[in-house]
C-alpha cells in the first residue's frame, strides 16, 4: 500500500490550526498552529511544509452556516486557499468544519480541529464518501 502524507489546515484570520497524518500510522497529530497577518505570512510558513513533508492531500475546514449553506467566512476561507497558490500536485478537499471544534480544554484549539477535520476526512474516505467541492 502506498503511504499517503494529509495535512488538515483549520484557517483563522490570525492563526491557523494545523494537523498531519499518515497512512501508516492513521493518526492524527497536530503541528505547531501558524500565527499570521496576512495570506503571505501564511503561505510562507504552509508551502515549506506541503514540500517537506511530501503532502498529497490537503483537508481544509470550511466554516459552513448553520443551515449548511456558505456563508461570509466560508467565502474567505475559499478565497484564501485560492491566494496560496497550492502545487497542482495536491488534492484539495473542503470538509464542513461545524462539528469539529474541540469540546474539551486543550492547549492548542486550533491543532485540535485540525485533528477533528482529519480524523473526519478519514472516515469518509473509509465510507466512501466524498467531501465538499
Amino acid at each position: 500500500m502506498r503511504v499517503r502524507h494529509t495535512l488538515a489546515l483549520d484557517i483563522g484570520g490570525r492563526r491557523t490550526g494545523v494537523a498531519y497524518v499518515d497512512t501508516r500510522t492513521g493518526v492524527p497529530v497536530p503541528l505547531a498552529p501558524v500565527h499570521h497577518r496576512t495570506i503571505d505570512e501564511l503561505s510562507a510558513h504552509i508551502l515549506p511544509l506541503l514540500h517537506d513533508r511530501a503532502i498529497a492531500d490537503l483537508v481544509i475546514g470550511l466554516p459552513l452556516l448553520p443551515s449548511g449553506a456558505e456563508g461570509a467566512q466560508a467565502k474567505t476561507v475559499r478565497e484564501t486557499v485560492r491566494c496560496l497558490q497550492l502545487p497542482r500536485s495536491i488534492a484539495v478537499h473542503f470538509l464542513d468544519e461545524r462539528y469539529t471544534t474541540p469540546r474539551h480544554d486543550s492547549r492548542d484549539p486550533d491543532g485540535a480541529a485540525a485533528c477533528s477535520l482529519l480524523q473526519a476526512y478519514m472516515d469518509l474516505q473509509r465510507f466512501g464518501k466524498r467531501t465538499i467541492e
